[in-house]
């Protein structure tokens, strides 16, 4: 199955997101229980890998939410590029750590087989295929992440709103 490791994004937040975007009129709006940020994409994983990888996580003393501060909504990952239209922010000293804590744990180690290459950007999709013409926004929008999962990212399920992103197992953070 195919799957990555996120922070769920709370549904408090969503309403606040939502009238962020509230003017808009898109295709590819995310649904508001899709919306998360991504610690680490996983792809096709085996079910012998994914147990491995919850066991090892069930043992990791996650304790206390995370907290992230958006600051613009823009195209991600760059106006060459623009795969989604996301709510982005700085990198935190929470956020980095609970994902060194992570990289630490042997099954995880595994299953990126490929070194992390690429700067972590911390964002959450809010439309995908974004039509031309969205702007940049300046916004301000704390949030508190009290929920680490791993989910399936399902894409028998795509529609407009693209994949669907179903919670294999979660964690609560407080």
């Amino acid at each position: 199955m195919r799957v990555f490791i996120g922070l769920a994004v709370p549904k408090t937040v969503n309403q606040a997101i939502d009238d962020q975007l509230k003017h808009l009129s898109h295709k590819g709006m995310c649904h508001p229980l899709d919306r998360h940020l991504t610690l680490f994409f996983l792809g096709e994983v085996k079910a012998v890998e994914l147990r491995a990888l919850i066991d090892e996580i069930n043992l990791l003393q996650c304790h206390g939410s995370i907290k992230w501060h958006g600051t613009k909504i823009d195209v991600f990952p760059d106006a060459r590029r623009p795969k989604v239209w996301a709510l982005e922010g700085e990198c935190t000293v929470e956020l980095m750590a609970l994902r060194e804590r992570l990289l630490q744990l042997p099954s995880l180690s595994r299953l990126l087989s490929t070194p992390l290459n690429q700067s972590f950007r911390p964002h959450v999709s809010l439309i995908r295929r974004p039509k031309a013409g969205l702007m940049e926004r300046k916004v301000s929008l704390g949030i508190e992440f009290k929920r680490l999962g791993i989910y399936e990212s399902d894409l028998s399920k795509t529609q407009e709103q693209g994949p669907r992103y179903t919670e294999i197992i979660g964690w609560d953070l407080e």
